[in-house]
C-alpha cells in the first residue's frame, strides 16, 4: 500500500497518521466496495430478467427487509463501540466485543420473531406472495444482525475495509456468485430459491466473521457475565435511545420500499428495486468516507481540535459530492441502455424513479453528516426528533401516494424523507455543537480561502 500511495503522491512519508489512515483505508474499503456494487449490478441484471418485474420484486423486497431490521442492529454497536472504544482499557475492549456478539444475537432473535408473529396474526401484506418471500427472510435476518455486530467491532478497531466486507458486501458478491450458478445449472426461475440461499450465505458469513474475530482475538469468545460489560452497566438509557435512533435513521432510507411492499404488488416491488439497486453507486463513497471518519471525527471533536476536524471534513464532503454527482449522471446513462434489455415492459418506470432518488441522495448529502456529529457529542436525542419529524412526514406522504402511483409514489417518500431529517439535523448541529458542516458552508469555506491566498499573493508581489 504504501509503495503504491508513493507512486502517487510521492509523500507518502510525509503525511500525517490520520492522512495516512484515510488514504489506506479509503483504498481498502474502496477494493471490497467495487466488488460488491459490481456483483449488485450483475445480480440485479442476471434477476430481474430472469425472474421479471414480479419474481424480482419478491426476492428484492425479502433482501430489503433483512436490511431494513439488520442494519439497525449493527448500528447500534457501531456508534456506541466508536464511542466507547478510544477510552476502554484491552480488559474492557474483551467484555465489549464479547457483549456486542450476545446481544447482537438476542436481539436479532426477538425481532425476528416477534415480527413472524405480527404476520401471521395482522394481514399487514396485500399481496400474499410478498408477504411468503418476508417471512423467509427473517430467518436469515437473525444471522444477517449477526454479521452487522461483526462489522461494527473491526470498525471500532479502524478496519474499515473489513467492516463493510461484513455489511452488505458478503451477502451482495456470494449470494450472486451461488445464484448464478444455480440458474445456469438449473434454469429455475422461482424467487424463493433464492431467498433459501440468502439464508445460508447469511450462516455461512456469520461462522467466517467469527472465525476471524477470534484469529485476531483468541479470548474474545468465552462465557462471561453480560453484566460485567461497562458498556451495559453505564449506558443502557443509551442504549435504548440508540436503537430508536438507529431505526429511524434507516427507516427514512428502507421506508418507501417497505411501504410499497405491504401497500402495493410484487411488479411494482421490482420496478422500484431495480432503480435503488442503481442508487448504489451514487452513494458508496459517502458510506465509505462516514465509515472510515467516524472514529477520527471523534478522537479530534473530543480533543477539541475543531479548526482541524472541520477542514478535514469540508474537504471530503466536497469530494463526496462532487464523485456522488458525476456517478448520478453516469449510472443514469447505463440505466437508460440496460432497461430495455430486461425484457419486461414494467421496467420502464425504473428510470424517473431512479432520478428522483438521485436528487434526494444529493440533497441528503449536502447536509453533512449531522447524526455523527450528533452522536459523538452526546446529542443523540435530537437525531431522534429530526428523524422522528421525517419519518412522519414521509409515513403521510407515502400513505397518500403510494396506493395511486406505485413505484413513482416510493420514490416521491424517498425524495421526501432522508433529506428532510438531514436538514434538520444540520440546523440542531450548527445551534448545539456551533460547526457549520454542510456542503455550502464547506464550498464557502474554500472559496474565502482562496481568495485570501490571492490577496496573500497580490501583496506579496507588490
Amino acid at each position: 500500500m504504501e509503495r503504491f500511495v508513493n507512486r502517487l503522491t510521492d509523500k507518502w512519508k510525509n503525511l500525517s497518521d490520520l492522512q495516512k489512515y484515510v488514504v489506506t483505508g479509503l483504498m481498502g474499503a474502496s477494493g471490497v466496495t467495487a466488488l460488491q456494487y459490481t456483483a449488485g449490478f450483475l445480480q440485479s441484471i442476471l434477476f430481474g430478467r430472469v425472474l421479471g418485474a414480479d419474481g424480482y420484486g419478491i426476492l428484492a423486497n425479502a433482501l430489503h427487509w433483512l436490511v431494513f431490521l439488520g442494519m439497525p442492529v449493527g448500528a447500534v454497536f457501531r456508534n456506541l463501540l466508536v464511542r466507547r472504544w478510544p477510552l476502554a482499557s484491552e480488559r474492557e475492549r474483551e467484555l465489549l466485543s464479547g457483549w456486542t456478539l450476545k446481544m447482537g444475537f438476542v436481539l436479532s432473535v426477538i425481532v425476528a420473531t416477534g415480527f413472524i408473529i405480527i404476520i401471521h396474526i395482522f394481514p399487514i401484506f396485500k399481496d400474499e406472495s410478498v408477504a411468503r418471500g418476508v417471512k423467509l427472510a427473517m430467518i436469515g435476518f437473525v444471522f444477517y444482525a449477526l454479521l452487522q455486530a461483526i462489522s461494527a467491532l473491526f470498525t471500532a478497531e479502524k478496519k474499515p475495509a473489513v467492516a463493510i466486507l461484513f455489511t452488505r458486501a458478503w451477502l451482495t458478491i456470494v449470494l450472486f456468485i451461488v445464484g448464478a450458478t444455480y440458474f445456469f445449472v438449473t434454469k429455475v426461475r422461482n424467487p424463493y430459491h433464492y431467498v433459501y440461499f440468502s439464508i445460508g450465505v447469511n450462516i455461512i458469513g456469520v461462522i467466517v466473521g467469527i472465525l476471524w474475530l477470534r484469529w485476531r482475538r483468541p479470548n474474545l469468545i468465552r462465557i462471561s457475565n453480560v453484566l460485567e460489560s461497562p458498556l451495559f452497566m453505564e449506558r443502557l438509557r443509551t442504549i435504548l435511545r440508540f436503537a430508536a435512533i438507529t431505526f429511524l435513521t434507516n427507516s427514512s432510507f428502507t421506508l418507501p420500499p417497505i411501504l410499497l411492499g405491504l401497500l402495493s404488488n410484487a411488479t411494482e416491488l421490482g420496478v422500484f428495486h431495480i432503480a435503488l439497486r442503481f442508487i448504489g453507486p451514487v452513494v458508496v463513497l459517502n458510506i465509505l468516507m462516514l465509515n472510515i471518519l467516524m472514529p477520527v471525527v471523534s478522537e479530534l471533536y473530543h480533543n477539541r481540535e475543531y479548526e482541524r476536524l472541520l477542514k478535514v471534513v469540508y474537504k471530503i464532503l466536497m469530494a463526496v459530492s462532487g464523485f456522488s454527482l458525476l456517478m448520478g449522471i453516469v449510472v443514469a446513462v447505463v440505466l437508460y441502455i440496460i432497461l430495455p434489455e430486461l425484457k419486461d415492459p414494467a421496467y420502464g418506470k425504473s428510470f424517473p424513479v431512479f432520478l428522483m432518488m438521485v436528487i434526494a441522495v444529493i440533497l441528503n448529502i449536502a447536509a453533512g453528516n449531522t447524526n455523527m456529529f450528533l452522536n459523538i457529542a452526546h446529542k443523540e436525542r435530537y437525531v431522534l426528533i429530526a428523524q422522528g419529524i421525517a419519518i412522519l412526514v414521509q409515513t403521510i406522504v407515502a400513505l397518500l401516494v403510494i396506493p395511486i402511483y406505485g413505484a413513482i409514489g416510493a420514490a416521491f417518500t424517498f425524495l421526501v424523507g432522508p433529506p428532510l431529517s438531514k436538514w434538520i439535523g444540520y440546523w440542531m448541529v450548527r445551534r448545539k455543537l456551533g460547526l457549520k458542516i454542510s456542503l455550502f458552508d464547506a464550498l464557502w469555506w474554500y472559496f474565502s480561502t482562496k481568495s485570501r491566498k490571492s490577496s496573500r499573493k497580490m501583496k506579496d508581489v507588490g
